[in-house]
């Protein structure tokens, strides 16, 4: 189960962020209504505006709250990166990188397991990131977020460049996927796949499209809770039957589908 920023956080346009009662809650788990076995992830990613405030805060109460909660895995943040130029020095790009190496290492100073999110200001960076991923062996899952990334074409030569960097490392990776429909998982898991890499699609789709009184594949009646069940175990099934058909072996750890938007009590 992932869980998104804006969930832990409550955040205003003018000051830093505070911890939001899901987050200051007895049982995390409990609130977000899954069992005390389910693995969860905490995705650091937003808008500008949430990011800015998390990056305003005093993040030590965040960390010691998912310290509590048993989160197993953090992904790093998504500070955006724009096309520099002219009105676009470089220097705003390289803060942002900076950044969000500098959660990952209060992450890692709190014990904390964190999920590099790999963005590149460009393509000449992936070199350097090879070389920062093959020092840290430890590292076998990395994320990268493609909500920016609004065609199929414009996904995959992301996907192209994060591959590269990869190889450069002569090791594979369970790449952690958000900003991918239903529509596009397929290929997503099976392009990566080519390259030697697993990949772990983090969707809202099967609980949101559930929250609105549809199914997958259309609009069903029935209760959300129906609807929810159903909408799970079809995407599972379909991941499934892609592992089956690309030969790919998933353990616990890797697994193919991690559901966002779980609906708090």
């Amino acid at each position: 189960m992932a869980i998104e920023l804006r969930k832990l956080l409550t955040s205003t346009t003018k000051s830093a962020a505070r911890l939001s009662g899901v987050a200051l809650t007895q049982s995390l788990r409990a609130k977000m209504r899954v069992s005390d076995e389910t693995s969860l992830i905490v995705l650091l990613h937003g808008n500008d505006n949430l990011l800015e405030r998390f990056w305003e805060m005093d993040r030590q109460p965040f960390y010691q709250q998912l310290l509590k909660h048993n989160i197993n895995a953090i992904m790093g943040t998504t500070f955006s990166l724009y096309n520099e130029g002219r009105l676009r020095p470089a220097s705003h790009n390289v803060m942002q990188l900076r950044r969000h190496s500098h959660v990952l290492h209060e992450l890692s100073s709190y014990g904390l397991t964190y999920i590099p999110n790999l963005y590149l200001r460009a393509v000449k960076d992936e070199v350097e990131l090879a070389a920062w991923l093959r020092d840290r062996t430890d590292i076998r899952q990395v994320a990268r977020d493609l909500s920016m990334n609004k065609t199929w074409r414009a996904k995959e030569v992301e996907l192209d460049l994060l591959a590269r960097a990869l190889d450069r490392t002569a090791r594979n990776f369970n790449v952690l996927v958000t900003g991918v429909s239903i529509g596009t998982y397929r290929e997503v898991v099976s392009h990566l796949h080519k390259n030697g890499h697993t990949c772990t699609v983090v969707t809202p789709d099967p609980i949101m499209k559930a929250h609105h009184g549809r199914n997958l594949a259309s609009r069903e009646a029935g209760s959300r809770t129906t609807l929810y069940q159903r909408n799970l175990e079809r995407m599972d099934r379909e991941i499934r039957a892609l592992d089956q058909q690309l030969g790919i072996r998933r353990t616990p750890t890797y697994p193919g589908l991690a559901v966002a938007g779980a609906q708090a009590a």
